[in-house]
Protein backbone atom coordinates (compact mmCIF):
# COMPACT_ATOMS: atom_id res chain seq x y z
CA UNK A 1 0.00 0.00 0.00
CA UNK A 2 1.63 3.46 -1.24
CA UNK A 3 0.51 6.03 1.22
CA UNK A 4 1.53 8.55 -1.19
CA UNK A 5 -0.22 7.67 -3.94
CA UNK A 6 -2.73 10.08 -5.76
CA UNK A 7 -5.87 8.09 -4.19
CA UNK A 8 -3.97 8.25 -0.59
CA UNK A 9 -3.71 12.20 -1.65
CA UNK A 10 -7.16 12.25 -2.28
CA UNK A 11 -7.68 10.72 0.71
CA UNK A 12 -6.18 13.09 3.43
CA UNK A 13 -7.14 16.51 1.38
CA UNK A 14 -10.67 14.70 1.88
CA UNK A 15 -10.05 14.16 5.48
CA UNK A 16 -8.45 17.64 5.67
CA UNK A 17 -12.14 19.54 4.50
CA UNK A 18 -14.16 16.87 7.10
CA UNK A 19 -11.56 17.79 9.76
CA UNK A 20 -12.09 21.59 8.59
CA UNK A 21 -15.85 21.04 8.37
CA UNK A 22 -15.90 19.72 12.39
CA UNK A 23 -14.04 22.46 13.41
CA UNK A 24 -16.09 25.18 11.88
CA UNK A 25 -18.69 22.95 13.32
CA UNK A 26 -17.16 23.21 16.74
CA UNK A 27 -16.66 27.25 16.58
CA UNK A 28 -20.10 27.78 15.19
CA UNK A 29 -21.91 25.61 18.09
CA UNK A 30 -20.03 28.08 20.71
CA UNK A 31 -20.59 31.14 18.39
CA UNK A 32 -24.73 30.80 18.22
CA UNK A 33 -24.38 29.67 21.91
CA UNK A 34 -22.37 33.57 22.65
CA UNK A 35 -24.56 35.58 20.25
CA UNK A 36 -27.89 34.12 19.52
CA UNK A 37 -28.48 31.94 22.98
CA UNK A 38 -29.33 28.47 23.24
CA UNK A 39 -32.76 28.84 22.30
CA UNK A 40 -31.31 29.48 18.98
CA UNK A 41 -28.90 26.39 19.43
CA UNK A 42 -32.00 24.40 20.28
CA UNK A 43 -33.36 25.10 16.67
CA UNK A 44 -30.23 24.56 14.72
CA UNK A 45 -29.82 20.98 16.79
CA UNK A 46 -33.56 20.16 16.03
CA UNK A 47 -33.04 21.09 12.34
CA UNK A 48 -29.91 19.14 11.84
CA UNK A 49 -31.40 16.10 13.08
CA UNK A 50 -34.13 16.41 10.89
CA UNK A 51 -32.98 17.19 8.05
CA UNK A 52 -30.64 13.62 9.02
CA UNK A 53 -33.49 11.59 10.08
CA UNK A 54 -36.29 12.90 7.34
CA UNK A 55 -34.61 11.93 4.16
CA UNK A 56 -33.59 8.46 5.40
CA UNK A 57 -37.17 7.36 6.00
CA UNK A 58 -38.40 8.79 2.44
CA UNK A 59 -36.20 7.52 0.29
CA UNK A 60 -37.41 3.67 0.64
CA UNK A 61 -33.36 3.38 -0.02
CA UNK A 62 -33.84 3.33 -3.61
CA UNK A 63 -31.37 6.03 -3.43
CA UNK A 64 -28.69 3.31 -1.85
CA UNK A 65 -29.81 0.98 -4.69
CA UNK A 66 -29.48 3.55 -7.82
CA UNK A 67 -25.79 4.66 -6.35
CA UNK A 68 -24.70 1.18 -5.62
CA UNK A 69 -25.78 -0.03 -8.95
CA UNK A 70 -24.26 3.05 -10.79
CA UNK A 71 -20.38 1.90 -11.65
CA UNK A 72 -21.91 -1.36 -13.12
CA UNK A 73 -24.84 -1.09 -14.60
CA UNK A 74 -26.05 0.41 -18.34
CA UNK A 75 -25.83 4.45 -18.25
CA UNK A 76 -29.60 4.34 -19.35
CA UNK A 77 -30.70 2.14 -16.81
CA UNK A 78 -29.08 4.33 -14.30
CA UNK A 79 -31.02 7.20 -16.48
CA UNK A 80 -34.32 5.46 -15.95
CA UNK A 81 -33.91 4.81 -12.48
CA UNK A 82 -32.63 7.79 -11.49
CA UNK A 83 -35.89 10.12 -13.05
CA UNK A 84 -37.99 7.31 -11.42
CA UNK A 85 -36.67 8.45 -8.19
CA UNK A 86 -36.66 12.02 -8.90
CA UNK A 87 -40.60 11.77 -9.87
CA UNK A 88 -41.28 10.02 -6.66
CA UNK A 89 -39.28 12.87 -4.65
CA UNK A 90 -41.06 15.43 -6.87
CA UNK A 91 -44.09 14.20 -5.61
CA UNK A 92 -43.42 14.04 -2.05
CA UNK A 93 -42.47 17.21 -1.81
CA UNK A 94 -44.80 18.88 -3.74
CA UNK A 95 -47.30 17.22 -0.85
CA UNK A 96 -44.68 18.82 1.91
CA UNK A 97 -43.48 21.98 1.14
CA UNK A 98 -47.11 23.06 0.60
CA UNK A 99 -47.94 21.89 4.12
CA UNK A 100 -44.96 23.08 5.52
CA UNK A 101 -45.70 26.53 4.01
CA UNK A 102 -49.63 26.17 5.39
CA UNK A 103 -48.62 25.19 8.82
CA UNK A 104 -46.56 28.27 9.22
CA UNK A 105 -49.05 30.42 7.94
CA UNK A 106 -51.02 29.24 10.65
CA UNK A 107 -48.24 29.78 12.92
CA UNK A 108 -47.65 33.25 11.38
CA UNK A 109 -43.94 32.74 10.21
CA UNK A 110 -44.88 31.83 6.63
CA UNK A 111 -41.13 31.88 5.27
CA UNK A 112 -39.17 30.27 8.16
CA UNK A 113 -41.47 26.90 8.04
CA UNK A 114 -41.27 27.69 3.88
CA UNK A 115 -37.60 27.57 3.90
CA UNK A 116 -37.31 24.81 6.35
CA UNK A 117 -39.21 22.79 4.17
CA UNK A 118 -37.08 23.91 0.98
CA UNK A 119 -33.84 22.87 2.66
CA UNK A 120 -35.22 19.74 4.04
CA UNK A 121 -35.56 18.65 0.01
CA UNK A 122 -32.10 20.09 -0.80
CA UNK A 123 -30.57 18.55 1.49
CA UNK A 124 -32.57 14.89 0.86
CA UNK A 125 -31.17 15.63 -2.76
CA UNK A 126 -27.68 16.67 -1.16
CA UNK A 127 -27.62 13.85 0.72
CA UNK A 128 -28.44 11.34 -2.07
CA UNK A 129 -25.89 12.67 -4.60
CA UNK A 130 -23.11 12.32 -2.50
CA UNK A 131 -23.57 8.82 -1.77
CA UNK A 132 -23.67 8.52 -5.93
CA UNK A 133 -21.12 10.62 -6.66
CA UNK A 134 -18.93 9.07 -4.24
CA UNK A 135 -19.62 5.35 -6.09
CA UNK A 136 -18.52 7.27 -9.42
CA UNK A 137 -15.15 8.00 -8.25
CA UNK A 138 -16.29 11.53 -7.84
CA UNK A 139 -15.30 12.19 -3.92
CA UNK A 140 -13.05 15.02 -4.20
CA UNK A 141 -15.84 16.80 -5.97
CA UNK A 142 -18.84 15.58 -3.54
CA UNK A 143 -16.56 16.42 -0.45
CA UNK A 144 -16.76 19.98 -1.98
CA UNK A 145 -20.04 20.03 -2.04
CA UNK A 146 -20.36 18.88 1.32
CA UNK A 147 -18.13 21.58 2.48
CA UNK A 148 -20.37 24.23 0.61
CA UNK A 149 -23.48 22.99 2.29
CA UNK A 150 -21.83 21.64 5.85
CA UNK A 151 -19.68 24.31 6.64
CA UNK A 152 -18.88 27.86 4.11
CA UNK A 153 -22.62 28.95 4.79
CA UNK A 154 -21.53 28.73 8.60
CA UNK A 155 -18.23 31.10 8.13
CA UNK A 156 -20.60 33.63 6.27
CA UNK A 157 -22.99 33.80 8.88
CA UNK A 158 -21.06 34.39 11.59
CA UNK A 159 -19.17 36.96 9.76
CA UNK A 160 -21.85 38.88 8.98
CA UNK A 161 -23.61 38.22 12.28
CA UNK A 162 -19.98 39.84 14.06
CA UNK A 163 -19.70 42.37 12.25
CA UNK A 164 -23.19 43.23 11.89
CA UNK A 165 -25.25 42.18 15.25
CA UNK A 166 -28.23 42.85 13.24
CA UNK A 167 -28.10 39.93 11.60
CA UNK A 168 -27.73 37.62 14.42
CA UNK A 169 -30.89 35.98 13.99
CA UNK A 170 -32.29 32.17 13.38
CA UNK A 171 -33.96 33.46 10.10
CA UNK A 172 -30.62 35.21 8.92
CA UNK A 173 -29.12 31.75 9.56
CA UNK A 174 -32.04 29.58 8.13
CA UNK A 175 -31.37 31.71 4.81
CA UNK A 176 -28.08 30.91 4.52
CA UNK A 177 -28.04 27.63 5.43
CA UNK A 178 -30.55 27.15 2.43
CA UNK A 179 -27.99 29.48 0.53
CA UNK A 180 -25.18 26.97 0.71
CA UNK A 181 -27.62 24.11 0.38
CA UNK A 182 -29.11 25.80 -3.23
CA UNK A 183 -25.63 26.04 -4.22
CA UNK A 184 -24.42 22.50 -3.88
CA UNK A 185 -27.40 21.42 -5.55
CA UNK A 186 -26.43 22.86 -8.44
CA UNK A 187 -23.28 21.96 -8.56
CA UNK A 188 -24.66 18.66 -8.04
CA UNK A 189 -27.10 19.01 -10.81
CA UNK A 190 -23.59 19.97 -12.98
CA UNK A 191 -21.99 17.56 -12.49
CA UNK A 192 -24.58 14.34 -12.67
CA UNK A 193 -25.81 16.15 -15.59
CA UNK A 194 -25.15 13.12 -18.21
CA UNK A 195 -27.35 10.99 -15.95
CA UNK A 196 -30.61 13.55 -15.87
CA UNK A 197 -33.46 12.47 -18.64
CA UNK A 198 -36.68 12.32 -17.24
CA UNK A 199 -38.37 9.59 -19.40
CA UNK A 200 -42.23 9.88 -19.76
CA UNK A 201 -42.39 6.24 -19.66
CA UNK A 202 -41.63 5.67 -15.89
CA UNK A 203 -44.80 7.09 -15.16
CA UNK A 204 -46.10 3.87 -16.51
CA UNK A 205 -47.77 1.95 -13.34
CA UNK A 206 -46.20 4.16 -11.17
CA UNK A 207 -47.55 3.15 -7.50
CA UNK A 208 -46.99 -0.49 -8.68
CA UNK A 209 -43.14 0.89 -9.00
CA UNK A 210 -42.86 2.37 -5.99
CA UNK A 211 -44.40 -1.07 -4.24
CA UNK A 212 -41.95 -3.45 -6.10
CA UNK A 213 -38.62 -0.91 -5.44
CA UNK A 214 -39.53 -0.96 -1.72
CA UNK A 215 -39.43 -4.77 -1.99
CA UNK A 216 -36.43 -4.85 -3.89
CA UNK A 217 -34.60 -2.94 -1.14
CA UNK A 218 -36.34 -3.24 2.46
CA UNK A 219 -34.00 -5.00 3.78
CA UNK A 220 -31.29 -1.82 3.02
CA UNK A 221 -33.86 -0.07 4.35
CA UNK A 222 -34.51 -1.92 7.58
CA UNK A 223 -30.74 -2.11 7.79
CA UNK A 224 -30.96 1.71 7.94
CA UNK A 225 -33.21 2.35 10.40
CA UNK A 226 -31.53 -0.42 12.28
CA UNK A 227 -28.63 2.01 11.80
CA UNK A 228 -30.28 5.36 13.52
CA UNK A 229 -31.83 3.11 16.19
CA UNK A 230 -28.52 1.52 17.43
CA UNK A 231 -26.74 5.21 17.11
CA UNK A 232 -29.32 6.61 19.65
CA UNK A 233 -29.89 4.08 21.79
CA UNK A 234 -26.99 4.67 23.45
CA UNK A 235 -28.58 8.30 24.12
CA UNK A 236 -31.47 7.34 25.00
CA UNK A 237 -30.51 5.03 27.60
CA UNK A 238 -27.99 7.47 29.04
CA UNK A 239 -30.78 10.55 29.37
CA UNK A 240 -32.69 7.62 30.94
CA UNK A 241 -31.00 6.39 33.74
CA UNK A 242 -28.67 8.97 34.20
CA UNK A 243 -30.37 12.41 33.48
CA UNK A 244 -29.85 15.35 31.52
CA UNK A 245 -26.50 16.34 33.52
CA UNK A 246 -24.72 13.29 32.94
CA UNK A 247 -26.35 12.60 28.96
CA UNK A 248 -24.46 15.97 28.61
CA UNK A 249 -21.24 14.80 29.13
CA UNK A 250 -21.89 11.38 27.26
CA UNK A 251 -22.36 13.29 24.31
CA UNK A 252 -19.45 15.52 24.70
CA UNK A 253 -17.57 12.52 24.40
CA UNK A 254 -19.55 10.26 21.38
CA UNK A 255 -19.25 13.75 19.51
CA UNK A 256 -15.99 13.11 19.25
CA UNK A 257 -16.50 9.47 18.63
CA UNK A 258 -19.07 10.06 15.82
CA UNK A 259 -16.30 12.72 14.18
CA UNK A 260 -13.54 10.62 14.23
CA UNK A 261 -15.68 7.84 12.76
CA UNK A 262 -16.75 10.38 10.07
CA UNK A 263 -13.01 11.16 9.25
CA UNK A 264 -12.37 7.67 8.30
CA UNK A 265 -15.89 7.02 6.61
CA UNK A 266 -15.68 9.73 4.42
CA UNK A 267 -12.14 9.62 3.31
CA UNK A 268 -10.97 5.76 3.18
CA UNK A 269 -14.29 3.69 3.45
CA UNK A 270 -16.47 5.48 0.92
CA UNK A 271 -13.65 6.45 -1.30
CA UNK A 272 -13.02 2.58 -1.78
CA UNK A 273 -16.30 1.17 -2.48
CA UNK A 274 -16.61 2.33 -6.21
CA UNK A 275 -14.02 -0.34 -7.11
CA UNK A 276 -15.05 -2.60 -5.01
CA UNK A 277 -18.26 -2.88 -6.64
CA UNK A 278 -17.09 -3.18 -9.89
CA UNK A 279 -14.71 -5.44 -8.68
CA UNK A 280 -17.68 -7.90 -7.24
CA UNK A 281 -19.81 -7.22 -9.82
CA UNK A 282 -17.32 -8.51 -12.16
CA UNK A 283 -16.78 -11.70 -10.22
CA UNK A 284 -13.05 -10.69 -9.54
CA UNK A 285 -13.25 -12.37 -6.28
CA UNK A 286 -9.71 -12.12 -5.86
CA UNK A 287 -8.74 -8.77 -6.90
CA UNK A 288 -12.29 -7.96 -4.21
CA UNK A 289 -10.25 -9.64 -1.17
CA UNK A 290 -7.22 -8.03 -2.37
CA UNK A 291 -9.32 -4.85 -2.26
CA UNK A 292 -10.69 -5.38 1.31
CA UNK A 293 -7.64 -6.41 2.92
CA UNK A 294 -5.94 -2.92 1.82
CA UNK A 295 -8.58 -1.71 3.06
CA UNK A 296 -8.31 -2.94 6.13
CA UNK A 297 -4.80 -1.88 6.28
CA UNK A 298 -5.56 1.81 5.72
CA UNK A 299 -8.42 1.73 7.86
CA UNK A 300 -5.66 0.39 10.92
CA UNK A 301 -3.17 3.11 9.84
CA UNK A 302 -5.31 5.96 9.90
CA UNK A 303 -7.85 5.11 12.59
CA UNK A 304 -4.18 4.89 15.03
CA UNK A 305 -3.21 7.94 13.81
CA UNK A 306 -6.26 9.61 14.62
CA UNK A 307 -6.75 8.18 18.13
CA UNK A 308 -3.01 8.88 18.80
CA UNK A 309 -3.58 12.85 17.91
CA UNK A 310 -6.86 12.87 19.52
CA UNK A 311 -6.31 11.91 22.97
CA UNK A 312 -3.01 14.56 23.65
CA UNK A 313 -5.49 17.25 21.81
CA UNK A 314 -8.59 16.23 23.66
CA UNK A 315 -7.25 16.20 27.13
CA UNK A 316 -5.62 19.90 26.66
CA UNK A 317 -9.54 20.95 25.08
CA UNK A 318 -10.87 19.71 28.03
CA UNK A 319 -8.26 20.86 31.00
CA UNK A 320 -7.80 24.25 29.82
CA UNK A 321 -10.22 25.31 27.46
CA UNK A 322 -14.01 23.38 28.19
CA UNK A 323 -13.06 23.13 31.85
CA UNK A 324 -15.82 21.35 33.12
CA UNK A 325 -15.36 19.33 36.16
CA UNK A 326 -17.71 16.21 35.02
CA UNK A 327 -15.99 16.06 32.12
CA UNK A 328 -12.66 16.12 33.25
CA UNK A 329 -13.53 13.60 35.71
CA UNK A 330 -14.72 11.17 32.74
CA UNK A 331 -11.54 11.77 30.86
CA UNK A 332 -9.74 8.65 32.40
CA UNK A 333 -12.02 6.73 30.25
CA UNK A 334 -11.59 8.19 26.93
CA UNK A 335 -8.33 5.52 26.16
CA UNK A 336 -10.82 3.11 26.23
CA UNK A 337 -13.19 5.26 23.78
CA UNK A 338 -10.66 5.83 21.21
CA UNK A 339 -10.31 2.10 21.74
CA UNK A 340 -13.63 1.42 20.77
CA UNK A 341 -13.34 4.04 17.66
CA UNK A 342 -10.80 1.98 16.37
CA UNK A 343 -12.30 -1.70 16.74
CA UNK A 344 -15.65 -0.10 15.35
CA UNK A 345 -13.90 1.32 12.35
CA UNK A 346 -12.47 -2.56 11.39
CA UNK A 347 -15.91 -4.01 11.73
CA UNK A 348 -17.42 -1.39 9.21
CA UNK A 349 -14.83 -2.80 6.86
CA UNK A 350 -16.24 -5.64 6.76
CA UNK A 351 -19.84 -3.93 6.69
CA UNK A 352 -18.49 -2.10 3.45
CA UNK A 353 -17.60 -5.61 1.68
CA UNK A 354 -21.52 -6.82 2.16
CA UNK A 355 -22.33 -3.38 1.22
CA UNK A 356 -20.64 -3.55 -2.24
CA UNK A 357 -21.84 -7.36 -2.36
CA UNK A 358 -25.26 -6.43 -2.00
CA UNK A 359 -25.72 -8.59 0.29
CA UNK A 360 -28.19 -6.11 2.46
CA UNK A 361 -30.39 -9.37 4.82
CA UNK A 362 -26.92 -10.19 6.37
CA UNK A 363 -26.43 -5.79 6.84
CA UNK A 364 -29.74 -6.22 8.56
CA UNK A 365 -29.72 -9.53 10.42
CA UNK A 366 -26.06 -8.25 12.10
CA UNK A 367 -27.44 -4.67 13.07
CA UNK A 368 -30.84 -6.08 14.54
CA UNK A 369 -29.05 -8.73 16.50
CA UNK A 370 -26.32 -5.84 17.21
CA UNK A 371 -28.92 -3.60 18.25
CA UNK A 372 -30.34 -5.72 20.72
CA UNK A 373 -27.36 -6.58 22.65
CA UNK A 374 -26.48 -3.39 22.87
CA UNK A 375 -29.24 -2.01 24.24
CA UNK A 376 -29.44 -4.69 26.43
CA UNK A 377 -25.42 -4.54 27.92
CA UNK A 378 -25.97 -0.54 28.24
CA UNK A 379 -29.43 -0.79 30.73
CA UNK A 380 -27.63 -2.79 33.47
CA UNK A 381 -24.29 -1.16 32.75
CA UNK A 382 -25.72 2.40 32.99
CA UNK A 383 -27.92 1.68 35.77
CA UNK A 384 -24.90 0.02 37.97
CA UNK A 385 -21.48 1.79 36.58
CA UNK A 386 -22.92 5.18 35.67
CA UNK A 387 -21.44 7.37 32.94
CA UNK A 388 -18.51 4.73 32.98
CA UNK A 389 -20.49 1.87 32.68
CA UNK A 390 -22.13 3.52 29.53
CA UNK A 391 -18.75 3.24 27.84
CA UNK A 392 -17.81 -0.27 29.02
CA UNK A 393 -20.67 -0.88 26.93
CA UNK A 394 -19.80 0.44 24.04
CA UNK A 395 -16.44 -0.72 24.14
CA UNK A 396 -18.11 -4.57 24.49
CA UNK A 397 -20.58 -3.94 21.79
CA UNK A 398 -17.65 -3.01 19.25
CA UNK A 399 -15.52 -5.82 20.10
CA UNK A 400 -18.68 -7.79 19.73
CA UNK A 401 -19.68 -6.45 16.46
CA UNK A 402 -16.29 -6.50 14.82
CA UNK A 403 -16.28 -10.41 15.71
CA UNK A 404 -20.18 -10.98 14.02
CA UNK A 405 -19.02 -9.04 11.16
CA UNK A 406 -15.54 -10.58 10.79
CA UNK A 407 -17.13 -14.14 11.13
CA UNK A 408 -19.90 -13.48 8.39
CA UNK A 409 -17.11 -12.23 6.22
CA UNK A 410 -14.96 -15.48 6.28
CA UNK A 411 -18.18 -17.47 5.88
CA UNK A 412 -18.54 -15.36 2.25
CA UNK A 413 -15.23 -15.98 1.47
CA UNK A 414 -14.31 -12.30 1.15
CA UNK A 415 -11.38 -12.90 3.58
CA UNK A 416 -8.38 -15.44 2.71
CA UNK A 417 -8.20 -18.20 4.75
CA UNK A 418 -4.82 -17.84 5.76
CA UNK A 419 -5.74 -14.80 7.66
Amino acid sequence: MNLFSKKQCVTLMIMGMRMSSLGIKFIFTVFVTKFLGTEALGVYGLLAALFLTVPGLLSLSMNHSIARDAPVAPKEQTRHDLAFYILYLAGVYLILIPASAFYGMHQGNYSFYLMIAVILFLEHMNNNGYQFCQNLNHSFLSNIMHFIRSALWMIVFMIMAYCNPVYATTQIMVILWLAGSAIAAMMLIYTIRDYLRIHISVLRGFIAKIRTKYQQNKYDFMHGQLFSLSSYAGLAITELCLGTAQTGVYVFFMSIFSALQNLIRTGIHQVTRGDMIISHHHAQHEQFRMQLRDLSKKTCIYSSILALISLPAIYLIVHYVVKDAAISDTMPIFPLILLSFAIMNHAEVYKVAFYCARNDQVLMRQYAMMTGISIALSVPLCVYGGLFGAFVALFISACLYYYAFRRQAKKHGFIYSES
